[in-house]
């Protein structure tokens, strides 16, 4: 598999601009998204992000965040070129336990619904990592992800990845969504909306 290669001075533009213009674009959460509890409790630390879990209806959730604000400018400021490697990497082969994952899930929903043309959705989906390992397991699999240019070298892998919001009524309906390494990228909206179901 060929890999689409950054120019180096696409990925030399500082992660320190993208920072400097977020300083203090974090919200503390008062209210679960899902219940509207306000009652919660630590769940685990990982590097600077506190995870919380609500009391009520156990949802984990990412407190402070960024806000929503910010998100929209982060990937705005180029966020994957600021980050010399990682939009490589996520164009390489898909690790192993990505494809036991993709493929799993397609034995459980293949036993469950006799038809073919399982839809899977990956939301922040980078240069399509985990599209391709679901793609690959016989899934109709679909990524997004709010960063263009990310999107693009994934379609040049033939992927079909798509700069949309997790709103757009244009995705249609999936049997799976996927979410990796975006709980403190995302707001409100997402979590509200996944953790019902979608619906």
């Amino acid at each position: 598999m060929k890999v689409p290669v950054l120019g180096q001075a696409e990925q030399i533009v500082s992660m320190a601009a993208c920072k400097q213009i977020a300083s203090n674009e974090l919200e503390i959460i008062t209210s679960c998204d899902l219940c509207g509890s306000s009652e919660f409790q630590p769940e685990l630390l990982v590097n600077d992000w506190k995870l919380m879990r609500c009391k009520i209806c156990k949802l984990v959730f990412t407190s402070p965040r960024y806000t929503a604000d910010y998100l929209k400018r982060m990937y705005e400021c180029r966020y994957y070129e600021s980050a010399p490697g990682y939009l490589q990497a996520q164009l390489e082969e898909p690790a192993e336990d990505i494809y036991r994952v993709a493929k799993s899930s397609m034995k459980l929903w293949g036993s469950k619904i006799k038809r073919r043309n399982l839809r899977s959705l990956d939301v922040g989906c980078g240069g399509g990592y985990v599209v391709s390992a679901f793609k690959k397991a016989g899934w109709e699999a679909v990524g997004i992800d709010l960063n263009e240019k990310a999107t693009d070298a994934g379609k040049i892998m033939g992927l079909d990845l798509r700069t949309e919001s997790i709103q757009s009524p244009a995705l249609g309906a999936f049997n799976i969504i996927t979410a990796f390494h975006i709980l403190e990228h995302t707001t409100g909206d997402f979590l509200n909306k996944y953790s019902k179901g979608g619906k």
